[in-house]
Formats: C-alpha cells, structure tokens, sequence
C-alpha cells in the first residue's frame, strides 16, 4: 500500500527577506514527507536545517518555489489549520518549570477546545494516552522542573501527539540529552511514526541512531539536499560528502564518522572475533598506526582475547600481553 504523501516541495528557494531584499540559502529544492516514516535531517552546523524546518512549518516564508501540505499550498492555510496539521518542537527552551506534565500536555488540545478551552472527556483521554505513549504515566502529576531533561522531552512529544496534527517536525530534540536518552527519543519517535501514521521530520547530528532508526535521511550541505533510505545513501557514498574537506572520513561498516589520518607507519592486526579486530586497529589508530593489508615486514598482532594479545616483531620476536593497556604502552615503548 502506498504511503500518504502529506508533505511536498518543488523548486524550493529558502532564505532570509530584508527590506525587499532576498538573501537565498538553498535554491531548487525538491523533497516529499510521507505519513508512517520517520525522516533524519543531517547536515554540518550552517547547512540550514533550521532554515528549512522553519520554512516547511511556515514560521519563516519561502522565497520561490512552492510547499504543499496535504495538496494544499501552505501558505493557503490560516493559523489554526496549522495548529491542527504540524506539531513543533523547537531547540528554543520553553520557561514550563511551573506547570505538571498533564497541564503542559493539556495544552496540546487547545487547537481543539474552542473558545473556552475546556477539556472534554475525550479531550482528557486523548492527553493521557499520549502521556503514555511516551512513558511518563508515573510522572504526570509532576512539575516540569522536577524531570530530567529526557522526561521533559517527552513531555514535550506527548504535548505535540495531543495536538493529533499528521505531521511532526522537531529540531534537535537531542542534542542536549545523554546517550541513553538520545537512543530512547530516536526509538520513541520512530515507534509514533508507524504507530500512529505520522509523518515525522527530525534535525538531528546524532548520526549513528539516524543511519540505523530512520525511514529516510536527508542531507543537507552547502551543494544542497540528497535524499534517500539510509542503506542507499550508505552504498552509494553520500554520506562521504556530508562533511566534505573537514578531515574526517565515514565508516560504511560501522555507520559513523571518524578522523581522517595519513598513517606513516602499519601494523597488521588479526583477532578471534570481529569486536576485538575493531578495538584493535582502534587501539593502533590512536597510537599512528594504519592496518597493514599484508603481515610481511609489519609488527603483527593477534588478538586471540581481550586479555591474551601476541605481539610479534618486525624481526620475529614475540611478547604475550595481557590487556589493551599493556599492549598501547609496549609498542610506545618499543618505537622511542
């Protein structure tokens, strides 16, 4: 069954409008967001990401070209259709401290409450599903400034889902957020896009979770926007070019970036498992060694565990060492 394409651009100009004057960032940009898919925007720091996710919500007008939302031309729309259509999640930190988590998300039903604002019964079941969706059920009755920062991006989310709008667009949701909260945002929002048949759109530079949760990434750089399913984008190289002439270099295999090094000299490494052979030839990188493709006239290593590492000379010689440290500090020791 095919998607439902709710948002589409054609011949897209973005950009800053002073006094008549138009400033372009990006020019002829083409792109389509579908319902049930969650969508990466990657890009180095002044690509513009900000630029167009503000575009594409209307909160900063498009210099050419045109934007649909649903067929229809979003600038046709007046401020309470948006309010129903896209939920926003800015980097701007909200002053929220004072109100619990069901009275922020509470606020998420406004576009639906009527002059008033008073919530119906539907209306506060609507707000505790999405309390739960996000998995702050225990924490609903307390205030914002109490959470973690993780806790109070869900809140946030659960806020945006109460708004019930199509489409989702956040900006860096993560980027002040821990590891392990990073990984369960990126999860959370992938789950809500197939869940719920949303169309979500996420600025992020947390690479490595974008590559393995998104339905689609876009990239962003100055020679303008690629997109494409992760593993596409992957193979055919487009990722290389995502911080082109910034001396680092992507891994296709493991998904990330890395420093880009003109090794002077090789080590050949081997090891019992893949796990050990990656530690490994990060263990010699660190130190100036490149992985040698050949163990003729190179000092080998063979890892054979974590704890048992065999260190054999260019000359023959062979030394056992027992840990990673040990091994780093004897080939120091040996090059001085």
């Amino acid at each position: 069954m095919e998607k439902e394409i709710i948002v589409s651009a054609q011949h897209l100009s973005i950009g800053y409008r002073y006094k008549g004057v138009s400033t372009p960032i990006h020019e002829n940009l083409d792109f389509t967001l579908k319902c049930g898919e969650l969508t990466s925007l990657l890009g180095p720091n002044g690509a513009g990401k900000s630029t167009l996710m503000r575009t594409i919500s209307h909160l900063q007008p498009l210099l050419s070209g045109s934007i649909t939302l649903s067929g229809k031309e979003l600038s046709s729309y007046n401020e309470k259709e948006l309010s129903r259509t896209i939920g926003i999640i800015l980097t701007d930190k909200t002053q929220t401290g004072g109100l619990t988590v069901n009275e922020l998300v509470a606020l998420g039903r406004q576009p639906h409450t009527g002059f008033f604002g008073r919530l119906s019964k539907q209306d506060k079941e609507r707000i505790e599903s999405s309390i739960q969706a996000v998995g702050l059920s225990s924490k609903k009755g307390s205030y914002m400034a109490e959470l973690s920062d993780g806790e109070r991006q869900k809140a946030m989310i659960a806020k945006t889902l109460v708004q019930e709008c199509p489409l989702i667009l956040l900006d860096e949701p993560t980027a002040f957020l821990d590891a392990a909260s990073r990984i369960e945002i990126t999860q959370l929002l992938h789950e809500i896009a197939k869940e719920e048949n949303r169309a979500i759109l996420l600025s992020t530079h947390d690479i490595e979770q974008a590559l393995v949760l998104s339905d689609q990434i876009w990239l962003l750089t100055q020679q303008g926007l690629t997109c494409g399913t992760p593993e596409d984008l992957v193979l055919n190289l487009q990722m290389d070019k995502l911080f082109e002439g910034k001396n680092v270099q992507f891994d296709k295999q493991r998904g990330s970036f890395s420093p880009s090094i003109n090794f002077q000299k090789e080590i050949f490494v081997t090891a019992s498992e893949d796990s050990l052979l990656h530690w490994g030839v990060n263990a010699i990188n660190r130190l100036g060694f490149g992985q040698a493709s050949t163990p003729q006239g190179h000092i080998q290593i063979h890892l054979m565990d974590k704890n048992q590492i065999l260190y054999k000379g260019e000359k023959g010689e062979e030394t056992t060492l027992s840990s990673f440290e040990e091994m780093t500090n004897f080939i120091t020791q040996k090059e001085k």
